[in-house]
Order: C-alpha cells, then sequence, then structure tokens
C-alpha cells in the first residue's frame, strides 16, 4: 500500500502546473508539499496528463482528503485549499471562492461537498529526479582527434 502519492494540480489564478503530495494519515490523505516543474508547459503544448478522478490505471487515495497544518499552499497564488472539477476531475489550488472556472477545462460551477476520492501517481514516476547537493557536475571531457575527423592546423602567431 503507497504511503505517498502526487497529484498533478493547476493553479487557479497563474494556470501554473505543479503537484501536490499527499501523505496517509490514519483513514485519510493530507497534502504536506508541493513539487514544482523547472518549466512551464508552453501555451499549445498538449496537457499533461495524471491525477483527478476516475483514471484506473492509477492508484486511488480514498477517505477525508485534507491538509497537513505544514502545508504551505500553492506555490504560485499561496491558496492553501483545493477543489477536484466536477467535469474533468482534476485538482485544481482554490482560495475559499464558491464560483469557479476550472484552469484545465474552463467549465464554470459552484464548488460544494469534500473530496473522498483522488487518483495520484506514486512520487518516483515523472517529475525531475532530486540531484544530492554536492554533486559535482560532469566535467566537458575533450574529443580526441580521430583519422576521421579532419585536423585544423595550428594557429598561427
Amino acid at each position: 500500500m503507497d504511503t505517498e502519492l502526487d497529484v498533478l494540480t493547476r493553479c487557479e489564478e497563474t494556470h501554473n502546473i505543479f503537484k501536490i503530495v499527499f501523505r496517509r494519515q490514519g483513514e485519510g490523505w493530507d497534502a504536506y508539499r508541493v513539487l514544482v516543474p523547472r518549466a512551464q508547459p508552453r501555451p499549445g503544448a498538449p496537457e499533461p496528463g495524471g491525477g483527478g478522478q476516475g483514471t484506473a490505471a492509477l492508484p486511488i487515495m480514498q477517505g477525508a482528503i485534507g491538509s497537513d497544518p505544514a502545508y504551505k499552499g500553492c506555490p504560485f497564488c499561496h491558496a492553501r485549499s483545493f477543489y477536484t472539477c466536477g467535469t474533468c476531475g482534476r485538482l485544481v489550488c482554490w482560495d475559499n471562492r464558491i464560483e469557479v472556472v476550472c484552469p484545465w477545462c474552463s467549465a464554470a460551477a459552484e464548488v460544494r461537498g469534500r473530496i473522498t476520492q483522488l487518483a495520484g501517481n506514486r512520487p518516483t514516476q515523472g517529475g525531475p529526479r532530486p540531484r544530492p547537493v554536492g554533486d559535482p557536475r560532469p566535467t566537458p571531457t575533450r574529443v580526441a582527434p580521430s583519422p576521421e575527423r579532419p585536423q585544423l592546423p595550428p594557429p598561427r602567431r
């Protein structure tokens, strides 16, 4: 059984993408940190997949879904809440307004109820791989001349 899952999320205000990492807490799941990609998808690029409700291939979180007191919220607008869109089922950060427009599918609706089921990814799948601090970057190597490569004459002085 998984104890951590992450869900692809979109900021309602900026439309930027990030992942919320949920951790199993008793009978439910709590958001406790975020993962932010180094670069955002370009406008018009295909939508990234994963997360949301009803995705059969992904592990499902069931039970009370909330947030840990240490959860800092959306890295873009700092909203500490989230909702799932009733149309596309994807996760969105939320500033507690009742009337919302989903930044994934543009559906307008009223937020109500509680999230009791959410599909997630195992944190080892996708996303940037952490690099240990102090890990030296590879140094460029010189390519030895080979008979197939033309040799340049030495510089004139």
